[in-house]
């Protein structure tokens, strides 16, 4: 079940252009019909030639004006949209079909009029970071243009939606709803209605057992887009709802050089890999290595109405953006961080990439956050006028920090642009075309100090032409998919996060990464000794899939992989022995089949040795029964977490001593490693959003 899914066809109906792939394809038959302008389109879109070079290969081909230029048709909200679909939810109320009414509201508070609000209040949660400078060119009163007047529409939207969520018993919500009822010019004539439901909300709340009845709620298995195992649409909707959201830790110990990483680590250069990170010190299982907001993300077509467009958590009673109509918000910090910062640029260009089928590419977009054109250009041009540096300190500022908020380490990272195909960067060459054409009909990126929009030159246009191109194609080998729900296999979008595109990928990583919002998580998956590798998975582990597979998915990212797992074709996990044990002699790994160790010539099997021997073989079976019980305590820590009961940290220090266990007294490759390794990845990881 995908929530929210009837947002999408309202939204595609109002804007229809033909998508993208349509264009592509055309585009494609037209310049197969001139060999010769085919010869030369493959001279010129080379991976060896620079990005100038490759940009203008199409932005002066007279064909991509009339074929790939897309209409930069208005985004119109209107009252009577936002009426007309808010009496669908009332037919849907009146049915007590509430998960269906929260839906048409919601689409009928985004396809509202925005009531104008104070420019002050936007901007403080923005003035109270650090992330990035307010500039004289940034108007944020255009998010609200065309909305004088009287405008009713999405405060009655506001007041449906808290009548539906107070029959969901989401108490605190339904509340804030009524809330933005009043801001938004609700009519005075029907206030005593509002009064009336919040009366009802309150006593509900205060006579409620509501812990119980949120635990019965969340009591199902992890993935609420499953419709099958709610009794009903409401109950689905309910479990969402009552989710809360989760705070990501705090690095303790943040490194000096990279203030995202742990002293921990710090980067090394190798001829072979380029840059890594390496351990400082020996690092125990479940330690955090690294915490990093990203730079930039998307959220995925699918989840672009139920996802926060700013953190990536999600929302099912979202507050959208005043201007677009398609980006919405879990809360008005974020939306104002949010509208003053990475949207400034995107706001008028997302209702275009929607419809064109390249909403995913709108992360390029928010690269050049609320930058203009001259501020991009100079920040590149600084960067190209630094001395050589050696590899392990590029991206670093004058200061000597490598920053996650700054577009010096963007620059910096690896591209492959050399080893792309003609057909690959043909196809990056369209969409860079597609996001400058619409760059330049926003009237916000070619604009003067005091926002005024001008026309740019043709050399402005292919500079900033191969600026997107060189972003597109580093995102495609350089982002980092995000998932919630603790299943890698929710899907909700990508993210750019500049400190960890420095970890290395293996098979059998070192450390996992999972998300919390917008913000990525690195810890020690097992025992990590001084000086080796912090590596992570970009795919899947070996466990999960086959040697062949595994490297067929690398090849996004033109690495071959020569880890122990790859190097000796282990198998995955349900062909592998449950334990692997070790010899309590040596350490050595001992065959399954024959629990022999050939380096200390003692059959644990026998029952004939005596003195040392049998002392040896004595504490292996001492170690074979601790094995048993680290596997038991720590499935039990898991299933404790799953089930709601309450957690403490010491559970946590159980599960890492667990691990560290598991790893002294077992060998990879074995399958108590991993349910070992994975229980520990259960408890931390449960998406952007606690279950309770």
């Amino acid at each position: 079940m995908d929530l929210l899914l009837a947002e999408k066809e309202t939204l595609l109906d109002v804007l229809k252009p033909s998508r993208f792939e349509s264009r592509s394809r055309n585009f494609l038959e037209v310049l197969s019909l001139d060999p010769q302008l085919l010869m030369n389109m493959k001279k010129k879109c080379d991976g060896k030639k620079s990005y100038e070079e490759i940009f203008s290969s199409i932005w002066e081909l007279e064909i991509a004006d009339t074929i790939l230029d897309p209409p930069m048709a208005p985004f119109n909200k209107a009252d009577f949209i936002g009426d007309t679909i808010r009496n669908e939810g009332n037919n849907y109320f009146r049915q007590k079909m509430y998960g269906k009414a929260v839906e048409r509201y919601n689409v009928g508070i985004m396809m509202s009029p925005h009531p104008r609000e104070s420019e002050t209040s936007i901007m403080e949660d923005r003035r109270t970071s650090d992330d990035y400078k307010i500039f004289p060119h940034m108007k944020v009163s255009d998010y609200f243009a065309n909305c004088d007047g009287e405008i009713t529409s999405m405060a009655k939207c506001y007041a449906n939606r808290s009548a539906a969520l107070l029959e969901l018993k989401c108490y605190d919500k339904c509340l804030r709803d009524i809330d933005l009822a009043y801001k938004y010019g609700y009519p005075k004539d029907l206030y005593d209605k509002l009064e009336t439901r919040k009366e009802r909300c309150l006593s509900a709340r205060n006579e409620v057992d509501m812990d119980q009845h949120v635990r019965e709620i969340l009591l199902r298995p992890l993935n609420p887009f499953d419709n099958n195992i709610f009794k009903n649409p409401n109950e689905a909707l309910q479990y969402i709802l009552y989710m809360k959201k989760k705070e990501p830790p705090f690095l303790q110990d943040p490194n000096p050089v990279i203030p995202a990483f742990s002293k921990a680590v710090k980067v090394v250069c190798t001829p072979k890999k380029g840059r890594g990170l390496v351990a400082t010190r020996n690092i125990k299982p479940g330690e955090i290595l690294a915490v990093e907001d990203a730079f930039c993300l998307n959220v995925a077509e699918p989840r672009v109405y139920s996802y926060c467009g700013h953190c990536a958590t999600v929302c099912i009673d979202p507050l959208p953006c005043p201007g677009c109509g398609v980006i919405v918000y879990c809360s008005f910090t974020c939306r104002n961080k949010s509208l003053t910062g990475e949207h400034w640029l995107e706001c008028r260009i997302v209702p275009i990439l929607l419809p064109l089928g390249l909403i995913s590419y709108s992360q390029v977009i928010r690269m050049f956050r609320h930058y203009s054109h001259k501020q991009v250009m100079g920040i590149i041009d600084e960067v190209k006028k630094e001395k050589r540096v050696k590899l392990e300190e590029a991206g670093r500022n004058s200061q000597g920090i490598y920053s996650s908020n700054s577009y010096r380490p963007v620059y910096r990272l690896c591209s492959h642009k050399e080893k792309l195909s003609f057909e690959q960067l043909l196809e990056f060459c369209q969409i860079a075309y597609v996001l400058t054409k619409l760059l330049i009909k926003s009237e916000r990126y070619f604009v003067d100090e005091k926002g005024v929009p001008y026309v740019p030159s043709k050399n402005d246009c292919i500079a900033t032409g191969a600026i997107v191109l060189s972003n597109i194609i580093k995102l495609e080998h350089n982002s980092i998919k995000l998932h919630d729900n603790k299943q890698r296999s929710s899907y909700i979008g990508e993210g750019l996060f500049l400190a960890l595109s420095l970890i290395n990928h293996s098979c059998v990583p070192s450390a996992f990464h999972y998300t919390i919002g917008r913000t990525m998580v690195v810890r020690a998956r097992r025992p990590i000794r001084e000086g080796e590798e912090i590596s992570i998975s970009y795919t899947f582990d070996f466990f999960d899939e086959e040697f062949p597979s595994r490297r067929k998915n690398l090849e996004k990212y033109f690495i071959t992989c020569d880890c122990l797992a790859c190097e000796k074709r282990w198998p995955i996990l349900v062909m592998l022995p449950e334990t692997l044990c070790r010899c309590a002699k040596c350490s050595s790994p001992l065959p399954a089949a024959e629990q022999v160790c050939h380096k200390c010539k003692i059959d644990y099997k026998s029952k004939c040795y005596r003195g040392n021997k049998k002392a040896v073989i004595m504490e292996w079976q001492k170690n074979t029964v601790t094995l048993l019980t680290v596997l038991s305590g720590s499935q039990d820590i898991a299933k404790k977490y799953e089930k709601l009961e309450p957690t403490t940290g010491q559970d946590f220090e159980k599960m890492c001593s667990y691990v560290e266990s598991v790893h002294k007294l077992a060998a990879m490759p074995c399958q108590a490693i991993n349910i070992v390794e994975r229980c520990m990845y259960r408890y931390l990881d449960s998406g952007s959003y606690l279950k309770y």
